[in-house]
């Protein structure tokens, strides 16, 4: 065993952080997808009604607006795509900064200077020396014991 690293149940506080920035992350995802998804449908629906009121004239003189509705359904699926890939990528960015926070943490190494995945305001419950705070407490049990035995 490595001497220099600290025990497993010093290095779980990082762990438990890691989850919650995670769980965190996958909200956002999930809201920012939902949101999309929701213009998304919208969007469409409001062109497939277009189109097929356009359509049910039999009218030459709409065919340039039909033609307008299907390159602005396709500017619309692009731009979806586009944001449902920004959003996976953002997710999978803050996962990697937040495991890559957590192991940093558990070998004993100073976090990097990279910006977290979660601004620290939205984690107010964290201290930055879980190990120190852990150390400190059970030493204080200690003393405590032994000023009693």
């Amino acid at each position: 065993m490595n001497p220099s690293l600290e025990p497993p149940r010093h290095r779980a506080f990082c762990t438990a952080e890691f989850a919650g920035r995670f769980f965190l992350a996958q909200l956002d995802v999930s809201q920012r997808m939902g949101n999309l998804y929701a213009l998304l449908g919208m969007g469409l629906t409001d062109c497939a009604l277009r189109s097929h009121v356009l359509r049910a004239t039999h009218d030459a003189a709409y065919t340039v607006d039909l033609n307008e509705l299907d390159s602005r359904k396709a500017l619309l699926l692009e731009a979806s795509l586009e944001g449902f890939a920004t959003i996976l990528r953002n997710f999978a960015e803050e996962v990697a900064a937040a495991h890559v926070r957590c192991l940093e943490q558990a070998l004993g190494r100073v976090p990097s200077g990279a910006p977290s995945a979660l601004p620290p305001a939205l984690l107010p419950f964290l201290q930055p020396d879980f190990a120190g705070f852990g150390r400190a407490f059970n030493e204080a049990l200690r003393e405590r014991a032994e000023g009693r035995g």
